[in-house]
């Protein structure tokens, strides 16, 4: 007799459903579906975006051309949007590498994970960098001698709280053609190459590739409302456009994305209230004491962790760019002379991205209200001395480094935009109420495996992207064996 195939659902296209289908795909007995509220064939090259100007300007994490963001039918009290792009924010930012930040580790530790060896495994799927150009006037590999200088500095024993790394984001092979070219991009005055939505390595592709070669079953523009167990099964309510349909699946890896995570465990009764965590983010651009060369292998050249006491801070540091004149010209419209300033000048500007950790940001909550629907309440201000302290902490820091802000054109990003959220559901030995066990499993569920940012122990404040896909990979191997 013929065994029955186990049906597995897989909801998201973004990192962490990547990471499940990275070991689900392994698998031959395993008959995968893969749901996502986009369209798959809307991913196409455009040569009119600017990642620059979508990602550090509008401050979303992919191109506004695709029209890929949807104002959430619920209401709404947060400038929330919820994404339609197909491989979600990580088709301009995912394959960013650098080192687990140590809160998060510790976290990890405590509850006997080891993410150092799945984050490892990941690295074999995620080129660090694919494409080396021949001609290094094209493609910058090296930091700068002051950035050099800079990263020595900060990791000596004059900053015993703080280490730098220096920057790396996976490159596809896709750019070799365009970074030999010259031409500069006409929004941000960076290489056209740097700009370009496939430059960097992101879910889609891969996952594309799946579809392709029909090792997974695909449904777009699908979204899971609710979901029941029964009799060792999952009966999923869907949605496509206007019809609800019920399919029934032996496993759900759930990566929709936090937002969409808690509402599909709010409408499945599994909770009533979520509290999201955050690591708020401000960008401030910075004046130098030194000329810099930026990096054009990567949107940054330095990543910066800086503790203080209990709390820890996060720096991206980027140098030399154009897009300073675009980061504030619509509060302040002094700003747009900077475009007119010659280069040899703006190689002695820049930008921090600060990345404050989830327990001095604010939260965010998701409940059901008295008209049965959901609620998204930003709870703000909640620690607003505290995040002044960090600030003027991290100002300290930088003029140490003979680095100063610029005050006036600082810039605050929204929830849903720019920085890191989750952990509303994290990973627990012994969980309680609205804790997930070490296999993303909430409250009693036994087959149904959150496996996003929702699930982390911690919401880390350095980089996301390899954990969430080391962590869904191990929920997925470990739940399957």
């Amino acid at each position: 007799s013929i065994l029955m195939k186990k049906k597995v659902l897989v909801v998201g296209s973004g990192p962490a459903a990547y990471g499940s289908l990275m070991y689900l795909q392994k698998n031959k007995d395993l008959e995968i579906t893969l749901i996502d509220n986009s369209y798959l064939n809307n991913v196409k090259k455009n040569k009119n975006s600017c990642v620059f100007e979508s990602k550090f300007i509008d401050g979303t994490r992919v191109s506004e051309n695709f029209k890929v963001f949807e104002e959430n039918n619920f209401e709404n009290k947060s400038n929330i949007k919820s994404s339609k792009a197909f491989g979600g924010f990580s088709n301009v930012w995912g394959g960013t590498f650098s080192s687990l930040d140590p809160a998060s580790l510790k976290a990890f530790n405590d509850i006997n994970i080891d993410i150092e060896k799945y984050l490892l495994i990941i690295k074999k799927f995620i080129p660090k960098k694919t494409y080396l150009s021949k001609n290094t006037e094209d493609l910058i590999i090296k930091p700068s001698q002051n950035t050099i200088r800079l990263y020595e500095k900060i990791n000596s024993s004059l900053f015993p709280e703080t280490n730098a790394e220096y920057s790396s984001i996976a490159i596809t092979n896709e750019i070799k053609e365009s970074a030999i070219n010259k031409e500069k991009c006409d929004s941000c005055g960076q290489p056209k190459w740097t700009c370009d939505l496939n430059s960097i390595w992101s879910s889609v592709n891969p996952i594309k590739k799946l579809i392709e070669n029909n090792q997974i079953k695909y449904l777009s523009n699908t979204r899971l409302v609710s979901f029941k167990e029964e009799n060792s099964k999952v009966i999923c309510d869907l949605e496509q456009k206007e019809n609800q349909i019920k399919i029934e699946f032996d496993k759900v890896f759930l990566g929709a994305g936090v937002l969409n995570s808690s509402i599909i465990m709010i409408n499945s009764g599994v909770t009533h209230k979520v509290k999201i965590k955050i690591s708020e983010m401000i960008n401030y651009p910075v004046l130098l004491m030194y000329k810099n060369v930026k990096k054009l292998d990567s949107f940054a050249d330095l990543f910066i962790n800086h503790r203080k006491g209990d709390n820890s801070y996060f720096l991206q540091f980027y140098f030399f760019s154009k897009t300073l004149s675009k980061f504030a010209e619509d509060n302040f419209s002094f700003s747009k002379i900077l475009r007119f300033i010659p280069n040899w000048i703006m190689q002695y500007t820049g930008g921090i991205f600060v990345y404050f950790d989830s327990k001095i940001s604010n939260n965010v909550e998701v409940f059901k209200n008295d008209e049965n629907r959901i609620e998204v309440e930003n709870i703000l201000n909640q620690n607003s001395l505290e995040l002044q302290k960090g600030l003027k902490e991290i100002t300290t820091l930088l003029r140490k480094l003979k680095i100063f802000t610029l005050p006036n054109l600082k810039t605050n990003y929204f929830f849903g935009k720019s920085y890191h959220f989750g952990s509303q559901f994290p990973h627990a030995e012994k969980p309680s109420k609205n804790e997930s066990d070490i296999l993303g499993r909430l409250n009693g569920i036994k087959n149904v495996h959150i496996i996003d940012s929702s699930v982390l122990p911690v919401v880390n404040v350095g980089s996301i992207t390899p954990t969430i896909i080391a962590n869904s990979y191990r929920i997925t191997m470990e739940s399957i064996n």
